[in-house]
């Protein structure tokens, strides 16, 4: 039986060392390229289906994109949540990374920003998201 590359990162039976040889082989890169750890980080990050980020930031509490759908999930400081459709990936990965210096100043109980922060999950969500008019709608579900 052949496998994805998904399904050998969950397979319960297979030890680690064979998943990173069968994983290196599959990505065809020379043995000496990477480390078992950065091979399992690599096809971690470029394999799920869902990835999930909790954030240290005074407005975004949790951010989740879908592979398959390319939707993304945000949940805010005030656990309100919103979906984003037709999201690219590099896209998630902005908003996730905090791509984005703060152009107002402020502050909540969950931390405080100021211009020029950076970076800020929260401008992220302003500068990629809402100024450029990504279709979206209230709600969601995180789990």
């Amino acid at each position: 039986m052949k496998y994805t590359i998904e399904e050998i990162l969950d397979h319960p039976k297979l030890s680690d060392n064979y998943k990173f040889e069968l994983i290196k082989e599959e990505l065809n890169l020379p043995s000496d390229t990477l480390s078992d750890d950065e091979v399992y980080n690599l096809v971690n990050f470029e394999f799920k289906k869902w990835r999930a980020n909790n954030l240290n930031s005074s407005n975004v509490r949790r951010v989740m994109y879908n592979d398959e759908s390319k939707e993304m999930f945000i949940q805010f400081q005030d656990k309100s949540i919103y979906t984003y459709m037709n999201v690219a990936f590099d896209l998630f990965m902005k908003i996730a990374n905090g791509d984005a210096t703060c152009i107002t100043t402020g502050e909540n109980k969950y931390g405080k920003w100021y211009i020029g922060k950076t970076p800020s999950n929260g401008a992220a969500v302003h500068k990629w998201l809402i100024k450029t008019g990504v279709a979206y709608k209230k709600g969601g579900n995180l789990q």
